[in-house]
C-alpha cells in the first residue's frame, strides 16, 4: 500500500499493489511500484520536500521494520527519486540475507510532498572549553540556518568520554546522520540484521562523531579502546 499525500493542495492518492514473492523479483517490483507512484502523483516541483514512513511486515515472527526519513530536491524532484530505491534497497537486504528465507507480508509506504525548501544550513559549532573532563556529557552547541525560517541553535551531547582517552586529542565530527553514520559490527544472525536495517542513518537527525586516536577493536558490538599491541594483533 503506498500512500501519497500533497501537503499545499491538500490532496491524497492511494495504490494497493500485489507483487510476487520471488526474491530476484521483489526487490525490483518493490522499488518501481513505490518510486513511480511517488512521482506519477506529484508534478514537477522546484523545490520539493518529501516525508517517508517505511514499515516492512515480516512472517514468521519477526518484528516489523519501521523507517522514518526526510528528502529534499533542490531542482525538480529529486527527493522523489530516492526514495523508490531505499524501499528496494531493503527489500533487496531481507530477501537475500543469507541467514534464513525470510518472506515480506506486507508493505506500508506513506509519503507527504511539499512544494517547499526543507533544508538547514550548519553555521558554526561552539563547545564550553577546548579541553573537556572525562567521564561526563559533552554538549556541543550547533548553530544552524534554517531556510525561510532564519536562525536556531540546537546542542548535541556526546555520551561520556571513557578514561581511556584522557590526555588524547580528538576529532568530532558533526552533520546529518546519513552521512556521519556510526560503524556497525557484523550481523551473526537474521535478528541481528533486523535490528541493523531497524537503525538505518536518517537525513533529518543531527549527530557528532568522534574519531578515536587510535587503531581499536570491535567485539560483540562493543568498541575497545587502549588495548595492548599483543592483544591488537590477536
Amino acid at each position: 500500500k503506498v500512500s501519497v499525500a500533497n501537503s499545499d493542495r491538500k490532496q491524497s492518492e492511494v495504490w494497493n499493489v500485489e507483487v510476487t514473492d520471488q526474491p530476484l523479483f521483489f526487490p525490483l517490483a518493490t522499488a518501481a511500484v513505490i518510486g513511480n507512484a511517488v512521482r506519477s502523483s506529484e508534478p514537477i516541483a522546484e523545490d520539493a520536500a518529501v516525508r517517508m514512513k517505511l514499515r516492512f511486515e515480516l512472517d514468521g515472527g519477526h518484528a516489523p521494520i519501521e523507517l522514518e526519513d526526510t528528502f529534499t530536491g533542490l531542482s525538480g524532484m529529486q527527493g522523489v527519486n530516492e526514495v523508490g530505491s531505499i524501499a528496494g534497497n531493503l527489500a533487496k537486504a531481507l530477501v537475500y540475507n543469507g541467514f534464513e528465507r525470510l518472506r515480506v507480508a506486507r508493505i506500508d509506504a506513506q509519503f507527504t510532498v511539499a512544494e517547499q525548501r526543507n533544508i538547514v544550513f550548519m553555521e558554526g559549532l561552539r563547545l564550553a572549553s577546548e579541553e573537556v573532563d572525562v567521564g561526563v556529557p559533552v554538549p556541543i552547541q550547533v548553530q544552524l540556518m534554517l531556510a525561510n525560517a532564519g536562525p536556531r541553535t540546537v546542542t548535541v551531547t556526546l555520551p561520556p568520554l571513557p578514561r581511556e582517552l584522557a590526555g588524547s586529542t580528538l576529532t568530532v565530527q558533526v552533520g546529518p546522520e546519513r552521512g556521519l553514520a556510526r560503524e556497525m559490527p557484523e550481523p551473526a544472525n537474521i535478528e541481528d540484521l533486523l535490528a541493523v536495517l531497524r537503525r538505518q542513518p536518517a537525513n533529518n537527525r543531527l549527530v557528532a562523531v568522534v574519531q578515536l586516536p587510535e587503531s581499536t577493536v570491535m567485539i560483540r558490538g562493543q568498541r575497545l579502546v587502549g588495548l595492548p599491541l599483543g592483544a591488537r594483533d590477536e
